[in-house]
């Protein structure tokens, strides 16, 4: 489905994307909202798995200093051609982000050498660009980078780490072993990878907030189709007071929490 959503301009509408002359009329927060909200009554499980995507764009756009390889990857991902992912999390580490075991050596020309390991990276397995995190010296957070990887090069192994609650969703562990990174994808280098991780997490923290919005409403319209549908004693479930007096305070909560996050959006 991302090609198809891709060819609409459906994977994100944060931004115009004027770099790539894509140039969306409808673009920002609250265009990305309204997106989010209906791609996920499609399906949620999609919806999520195109967030991966949207957190690697936010960070090639960020830096991608007009640099052709790294505009060539955002428009892969952008119109849908691509899936993209991010790797943060490590076997050893949890949710520490930036006591990082994944070592990224400099090389005298700019470019990386990157061996370790990544683990419940969402579509890791089927991406062709990684945005991903280390450090030049292991458990050090004032020495991380930041890179783009092709995962075509030499070096990448990727294997799904297959979650019950989510399958449809490609969750991969991955294994980086003498991986070169040109120049030219490297989007932070030593000492700049942790601002560049912190500053992506503000997006990302916003989008969660609209994705949890937006499954709210997709659970709150499947469920009052039935609770309309559905009759008990003579009479739809709707019009019992536990039900119908519960489900409007679930609207209002839902639709002041709506309400909110678009002021947020302004």
């Amino acid at each position: 489905w991302i090609p198809d959503f891709g060819a609409e301009g459906y994977v994100t509408r944060s931004y115009k994307m004027d770099e790539l002359d894509i140039n969306y009329e409808e673009h920002g927060a609250a265009a990305e909202t309204m997106r989010i909200l209906a791609v996920d009554q499609f399906d949620t499980q999609f919806c999520m798995a195109m967030g991966a995507t949207i957190l690697a764009i936010n960070a090639i756009k960020a830096h991608h200093e007009g640099i052709q390889e790294r505009l060539d990857a955002l428009r892969d991902l952008m119109t849908g051609k691509e899936c993209g992912a991010i790797l943060i999390t490590e076997p050893e580490r949890g949710s520490d982000a930036v006591h990082q075991l994944t070592v990224t050596e400099p090389q005298e020309d700019g470019s990386l050498i990157i061996n370790g390991e990544k683990i419940y990276n969402t579509n890791s397995p089927k991406a062709k660009w990684v945005v991903g995190y280390g450090t030049a010296v292991a458990n050090e957070g004032n020495q991380m980078t930041q890179y783009l990887i092709n995962t075509s090069w030499d070096g990448w192994r990727s294997e799904r780490v297959f979650i019950p609650w989510t399958p449809k969703i490609w969750i991969g562990h991955n294994h980086l072993t003498n991986i070169r990174v040109p120049p030219e994808y490297v989007l932070g280098g030593v000492g700049k990878g942790r601002d560049h991780l912190f500053e992506g997490l503000i997006l990302e923290r916003i989008g969660i907030a609209v994705g949890n919005v937006a499954q709210a409403w997709t659970a709150l319209s499947h469920a009052f189709i039935y609770i309309n549908m559905r009759k008990q004693f003579g009479q739809e479930v709707l019009k019992f007071q536990g039900v119908g007096f519960t489900f409007a305070d679930y609207w209002a909560r839902t639709t002041n929490l709506t309400i909110g996050l678009l002021k947020f959006c302004e």
